[in-house]
């Protein structure tokens, strides 16, 4: 395609219509009035959001922030551009947005308006309570009575090529959050037949590879697509266009948009035995049945519970023995912990890792630190995930003892044991080996 044949042909069509209110014009004639008011609602938003000092001359919800936000966001996708390559970037926007549609076609809440609402519900819980709620415990930053459990708990810029990680005090959940590492969320509730669920999502990205490289980690309740060709930034209204393509949850949508790409990783309150997340699809590929045939990895040894979500089965057990790890000695656990993880070379052609399914795409194309990103956030779940309650006696409740190392930091309570200092100590270790290891898993 001919982009500067029809960039120019694009420039004169909204100079002589659109800009001026032209008779094929379908945006109204007094636009720009109304974005130039709409970029005042933003920058007076952002301020009063910055500074934490309300100027009620200039105050407005976060419903017309978002409003704002979308408005102009639209606004600037059919206004003319400076430059032949800004407009072939756009128009390869727009074409990728609508191939991914294709195969989403029956999405029923990837509209503006649902991502209005569910975005402007998350800047209310955020300047109510959702900064009160947080606990940053990397980057560290605010141990100060005077910041935790408090509207100034801001969380903490991020470190290059690493996730901020934080607790949550309202939920007891670890979680970690990327910056650029996009996450598509499916659950299996959300389909007709949840049995059928992870097929269905697997069909519609085996069409889309030519154009995206994706990583599959499967969860207690369906599966975590990440996008691995290219760095989506948490905070941009064209990345809220592609998750909004495909059919991403309205509430995780607009919840990343406004506190980045989350993975929570270890178990749920209500839901102790849960894994929280497996390398890999819910399927073995060319399996001694028929060759080239899918077959269901979760065929014995797994327990359902009554909402569909299963507990691990053995044979997910028997398919680390063939990864690579390493060990550190905790001083959060007070034992030795091994971590696995695959190297990028242990993907075959098919996408398989030891026959398991793991990788749709092209792998010349995978971006080498969002690969190294999914390892990160792998390697975390395994280290977590024993953080929970634990009410049986004679066992370990570590969320007890992460909380009252919480408390001890924020009263200035002096213990050499404190486990928020030691759980702190093993993350830069985790940290420090696998930058050691980074060579060796991007190869």
């Amino acid at each position: 395609m001919d982009y500067k044949k029809k960039y120019l042909k694009y420039k004169k069509k909204y100079q002589s219509f659109k800009i001026f209110g032209g008779a094929e014009s379908h945006i109204r004639a007094n636009v720009e009035n109304d974005i130039v008011q709409l970029q005042g609602n933003i920058i007076n938003y952002e301020d009063n959001m910055k500074y934490k000092k309300i100027n009620k001359d200039k105050y407005i919800s976060g419903l017309d922030y978002i409003k704002s936000k979308v408005f102009q966001h639209e606004y600037f996708k059919e206004t003319v551009v400076e430059n032949p390559e800004d407009f072939e970037e756009k128009e390869k926007q727009k074409q990728l947005l609508e191939i991914i549609r294709t195969q989403f076609d029956n999405c029923k809440n990837n509209y503006w308006l649902e991502f209005v609402r569910q975005a402007s519900f998350v800047e209310y819980l955020y300047n109510s309570t959702m900064r009160k709620d947080k606990f940053f415990i990397f980057p560290q930053t605010n141990d100060s009575i005077d910041t935790v459990f408090s509207n100034d708990n801001i969380a903490p810029d991020y470190v290059e090529s690493k996730p901020t990680i934080f607790y949550d005090f309202r939920n007891h959940f670890l979680a970690l959050s990327f910056k650029n590492l996009m996450m598509l969320d499916y659950d299996k509730k959300d389909y007709v037949n949840p049995e059928t669920a992870e097929t269905e999502i697997l069909n519609k990205l085996e069409n889309l590879k030519a154009h995206f490289s994706f990583l599959l980690f499967r969860t207690d309740r369906g599966i975590h697509i990440f996008i691995i060709n290219k760095p989506y930034e948490y905070n941009s209204l064209d990345s809220v266009d592609i998750m909004r393509a495909f059919c991403a949850d309205p509430f995780y949508t607009a919840f990343s948009y406004r506190c980045g790409y989350c993975i929570r990783t270890n178990p749920k309150e209500q839901y102790l035995d849960d894994n929280v997340a497996f390398f890999g699809s819910a399927f073995l590929k060319n399996p001694p049945v028929q060759d080239g045939e899918h077959l269901p990895l979760i065929t014995k040894n797994v327990l359902f519970r009554e909402d569909k979500a299963f507990i691990e089965g053995t044979l997910d057990e028997s398919i680390l023995s063939v990864l690579q790890s390493f060990t550190i000695h905790s001083e959060f656990f007070g034992e030795d912990v091994q971590l696995f993880y695959f190297k990028k070379s242990d993907i075959q052609e098919d996408g398989t890792v030891n026959n398991k399914l793991v990788f749709m795409g092209c792998k010349e194309d995978i971006n080498n630190n969002l690969f190294f990103n999914t390892l990160q956030q792998y390697i975390f779940i395994q280290f977590f995930k024993k953080i929970k309650r634990n009410s049986n006696p004679g066992e370990t409740d570590y969320v007890y003892l992460f909380e009252k190392g919480v408390s001890e930091q924020l009263f200035n309570i002096v213990n050499q044991d404190n486990k928020i200092t030691h759980l702190r100590n093993d993350i830069d270790t985790i940290f420090r080996e696998l930058d050691n290891l980074y060579e060796v898993i991007i190869q």
